[in-house]
């Protein structure tokens, strides 16, 4: 149950790195390039595919900035750990903290819909010819 649960919160630190990097694009074409650049270096480094004691000592500093370092650390400690350390829950909350602190500056940078952000009101004729309402912009009929 442990396991799945870090699958979760690891697949939520990958949306909201996805969310957060493509809230700098312009375009969905570059939001798709931010991924590359963003994903494979964390992969390449987190010791998946190469032990990170293995590494060069330079790229181990550059793995321990990488929040899917501590992503593969909580799993291969809960998967092979009987006892949970406290470099465990230092690993979870590092997964939790960036994914929080990924979503907020995401969301920070989100431009309020124009309709949403400043609402209209135009005049709309009524049954009545001599009487107008004003209602929404939203709502009001074309002439």
């Amino acid at each position: 149950m442990l396991i799945v649960l870090l699958a979760v919160a690891n697949a939520v630190l990958g949306m909201a790195l996805g969310l957060f990097s493509s809230a700098y694009a312009r375009t969905e074409f570059q939001a798709v390039q931010f991924m590359p650049a963003l994903i494979l270096p964390q992969i390449l480094l987190c010791g998946l595919l190469v032990p990170r004691d293995q590494m060069a000592e330079w790229l181990q500093w550059i793995a321990a900035l990488m929040p899917f370092t501590y992503a593969y650390d909580a799993l291969s400690r809960a998967a092979t750990e009987s006892a949970l350390d406290a470099r465990f829950w230092l690993d979870v909350a590092v997964v939790v903290g960036v994914t929080v602190l990924a979503l907020a500056l995401g969301a920070a940078t989100l431009r309020a819909p124009y309709a949403l952000s400043r609402r209209r009101t135009v005049p709309v004729p009524c049954r009545d010819a001599e009487s107008v309402a004003i209602a929404p912009q939203s709502e009001a009929t074309s002439p």
